[in-house]
């Protein structure tokens, strides 16, 4: 099963490059078969850097979906035009402001193996708590691991 990777990108470039980087000198970005930009209303200097990132690595399979910028649908359509064009594959999807270590993907395919054969699996995403409720959820939701980031 091919392994895609979309990462979501709209305003701010800031922290695009940052994921960027970390996904690039992490090496994960190149355990995907392909990796595909969602380009939520991306212009002006922000297109010329996703140009010039995708310039400076062609050994990277690149692809991209753009589309208006907005929530909601927006974004639904930009996820769901990749579905589209790599059907039947094992989809990972991170955003613009996600900062991830080198073995992110790994750790999250992992969980996905342990559990594939629930009935009820339809998503496995990791628990990122940059806000009052993702700190709650790691708090509460997964006692084992309370003690640890308390």
């Amino acid at each position: 099963m091919k392994k895609i990777l979309m990462i979501l990108t709209s305003h701010r470039l800031d922290c695009f490059r940052l994921c960027m980087d970390m996904l690039i000198h992490g090496g994960s970005i190149h355990r995907f078969d392909r990796v595909v930009l969602l380009l939520n209303g991306v212009k002006g200097r922000h297109l010329r850097y996703v140009q010039k990132l995708q310039a400076r690595h062609p050994d990277i399979p690149w692809d991209t979906v753009a589309g208006p910028r907005g929530r909601g649908w927006f974004i639904s359509n930009l996820q769901n035009e990749c579905v589209r064009r790599y059907p039947d594959s094992l989809y990972f999807k991170i955003d613009e402001d996600t900062f991830v270590s080198a073995d992110w993907d790994q750790e999250l395919l992992a969980a996905y193996e342990a559990h594939r054969d629930r009935p009820d699996l339809s998503l496995v995403t990791a628990t990122i708590p940059n806000n009052g409720l993702g700190c709650w959820q790691l708090l509460n939701v997964f006692p084992d691991l309370r003690e640890k980031f308390l």
